[in-house]
């Protein structure tokens, strides 16, 4: 990531806020403009292993593959073009 230009985007107001959890340099230094920033929110690699974490994911594997083998839809899939996950149709 262009660190340099993510911060004058978030300072210029052409990006809103930002969550990261990936930096040019890890850890993010302590001197970094990000840590000051109020619209930033910087968490750890390990945020999203917490309590039952494995199970929920072995859970959605599961019933992403029962959809996948009866032939349907998943219930969001990613638009390339945007770059996120969308509400499949």
């Amino acid at each position: 990531m262009d660190e340099r230009s993510l911060i004058e985007a978030i300072e210029s107001g052409q990006i809103g806020s930002a969550s990261l959890d990936v930096f040019e340099k890890e850890p993010l230094p302590a001197d970094s403009p990000l840590w000051d920033m109020d619209n930033v929110r910087i968490t750890p690699h390990i945020s999203g292993n917490a309590g039952d974490f494995e199970l929920a994911l072995i859970h959605q594997f599961a019933d992403l593959a029962d959809l996948w083998l009866d032939g349907k839809s998943f219930p969001l899939i990613v638009d390339k073009r945007e770059g996120y996950a969308v509400r499949a149709a």
